[in-house]
Formats: C-alpha cells, sequence, structure tokens
C-alpha cells in the first residue's frame, strides 16, 4: 500500500516512508472505528484515498482558504 500512496503522490525515495505509514495506521484506525466490518484489503484504496488527501493536507492544517496564482483551496 505504501508504494501505491508514494506513486500517486510522486515520491521517489524512501524518506517519507515513517511519516507515510504513520499516516496509513491512523487512516486505517479512523476507518476501523466508523465502520461496523473488519477493515481488510477490500477498503485499502478507501485508505489510500484518504491518506493522500491527508498527506497533501499537511502544513495546512486549520487553513479554510488559500489563493495563489488564480488557483483556489477551500478546506
Amino acid at each position: 500500500m505504501i508504494e501505491t500512496l508514494k506513486i500517486l503522490l510522486g515520491i521517489k525515495d524512501n524518506s517519507r516512508d515513517a511519516l507515510l505509514s504513520i499516516i496509513i495506521e491512523q487512516v486505517r484506525s479512523h476507518l476501523q472505528a466508523k465502520v461496523e466490518v473488519p477493515v481488510d484489503e477490500s477498503l485499502d484504496w478507501i485508505i489510500v484515498e484518504v491518506s493522500v488527501a491527508r498527506y497533501n493536507r499537511i502544513a495546512s492544517e486549520g487553513m479554510t482558504s488559500m489563493s495563489a496564482d488564480g488557483v483556489s483551496n477551500s478546506y
């Protein structure tokens, strides 16, 4: 799963593996708390998608919107 995440994020080395592992485990724990079925490989796609979003929000937690060069992001 971590390799898929690295491909989606464009990470080519192992420098972020520890961070990505923590994100994956946190997302898995949150998903398990929300659903009433065991979280197995069939739900890995959800973990990957949410992990990408979580990684991309690093350093912008708490931000509600941002605009730069005509691009606007809202959280």
